[in-house]
């Protein structure tokens, strides 16, 4: 019996990584949306009161500055697609990084975007919240 605890603590600690991991890709894609399409109760409950998001101009902004310039701003996103997706955990907090790729229009201007992404998001209570953020250009 005293070895069956190992093994079922070993299996019982995947299982949560695995649930974890799967929780926080929905969260991810539900975040790719909400830039698509913004929507206030949406990205506030995605992202965290003390966020920096920095954009791979290196502005950054803060939680209400990054929604009010995603449902505002000038430049909107077209199209967004991520790929080479990676997520790492220790304790409630993850990193993710990805390749973006897609296009964001501004007036009449559309501009196509090859991004790295770094995001840092920390289960909080209310679940999955993105703490910070920062792009560069590939």
């Amino acid at each position: 019996m005293k070895n069956l605890l190992p093994l079922f603590l070993i299996l019982f600690s995947f299982s949560v990584y695995g649930q974890s991991q799967k929780n926080l890709e929905t969260v991810l894609e539900e975040f790719r949306m909400a830039l698509l399409k913004p929507e206030e109760p949406t990205l506030l409950r995605l992202t965290s009161k003390d966020l920096t998001y920095g954009h791979s101009s290196g502005l950054v902004e803060n939680q209400s500055q990054f929604i009010d310039a995603l449902k505002n701003g000038p430049a909107s996103f077209e199209s967004f697609n991520v790929s080479d997706q990676t997520i790492s955990f220790s304790d409630n907090i993850a990193i993710v990084r990805q390749n973006m790729t897609g296009d964001l229009k501004n007036g009449d201007t559309i501009t196509k975007l090859n991004l790295g992404i770094l995001y840092v998001w920390k289960r909080e209570k209310v679940g999955w919240q993105l703490i910070a953020r920062q792009a560069f250009k590939r």
